[in-house]
């Protein structure tokens, strides 16, 4: 009987992992073994943890134990392929968190099933809490669409009535922008505005066989999207006047391929109020829709009256 079911895309997963295959990864049948589809997705999630969970998982007192999973495969894998892991979650119980992946070579899918950790004192074995700093994470990075995911959708920002009611998500994401475009032509404009017309970013012949596999961004054009994205992600509704105060700890821990979409996702590092207004200082961490590590991180600081 045929199946009306629409197979997933790599667009379904909000963070993407790639991993590559090793040459002892074949069986006997000279392609990736099945039970392998499994591997991948647990280095994707467990380093992905790692990235955001903001501590070292693996010294946490309870421990992620893997108690169900399943695949359905559609496609052989074959060394030296790389496998771009997708990841999405329904959000956390209370000592549970399931996953939904798929795997994908290039644009094909490979495999898709789901994957279950319960959190477990390290000692004793027994069920608990999932630790907040994963909760956190999985909700926002991973979570079931909400009316704020929606309205970020549609490229509206969060609102904050004041300014103390933007000051009680201290520690929390507040919004995440719109995603942009970083095409050749708006890397050529910046390269001829700020005179770094370097071959690795103008010049797409020369670097498609250069480091990269193509050009790549300026660190500078990716953060000077930070204002558009900051706005796009909050607004406080009472405030009038907005300063761009400065930035701080700025780096590029990834390179951004021409081509490819980003966004920003913003976090309320905390307020500081003073006589000439209140400084909003945020950490706002750049990310490539191909995935892996954020393409540009900042912490920035405005100043609101």
């Amino acid at each position: 009987m045929s199946s009306t079911r629409v197979p997933p895309t790599l667009a379904d997963y909000p963070v993407r992992r790639n991993v590559p295959t090793r040459w002892d990864d074949h069986d006997t049948y000279d392609h990736t073994n099945n039970a392998l589809y499994y591997a991948f997705v647990d280095t994707a999630i467990g380093g992905w943890l790692l990235e955001v969970a903001e501590t070292d998982v693996r010294l946490l007192d309870a421990i992620g134990m893997v108690v169900e999973s399943s695949c359905r495969f559609h496609r052989e894998i074959r060394f030296p392929e790389v496998v771009t892991v997708g990841i999405r979650s329904a959000g956390p119980g209370n000592s549970s968190v399931p996953y939904e992946f798929a795997l994908f070579v290039g644009d094909e899918l490979a495999g898709e099933g789901r994957f279950v950790h319960v959190y477990a004192d390290r000692h004793s074995r027994r069920p608990v809490a999932v630790p907040p700093t994963i909760a956190a994470a999985v909700r926002d990075r991973l979570g079931p669409a909400t009316p704020q995911d929606e309205a970020v959708a549609a490229h509206a920002p969060r609102a904050f009535a004041t300014v103390a009611d933007l000051e009680a998500a201290k520690g929390k994401v507040i919004g995440v922008s719109a995603w942009h475009t970083i095409d050749q032509e708006r890397v050529n404009q910046f390269a001829a505005a700020t005179e770094d017309e370097q071959w690795i970013h103008v010049d797409p012949a020369r670097a498609a066989s250069g480091p990269y596999g193509s050009t790549i961004a300026h660190g500078f054009l990716t953060l000077s999207l930070v204002s558009a994205m900051l706005w796009e992600a909050y607004v406080v509704e009472d405030v009038k006047v907005t300063i761009n105060y400065g930035t701080e700890k700025v780096r590029f821990p990834a390179p951004l391929r021409v081509g490819g979409r980003v966004r920003g996702t913003v976090e309320l590092i905390g307020v500081e109020h003073t006589p000439r207004g209140s400084r909003i200082r945020t950490q706002i961490a750049v990310e490539s829709d191909a995935g892996g590590k954020p393409v540009c991180v900042a912490e920035t600081v405005v100043v609101v009256s």
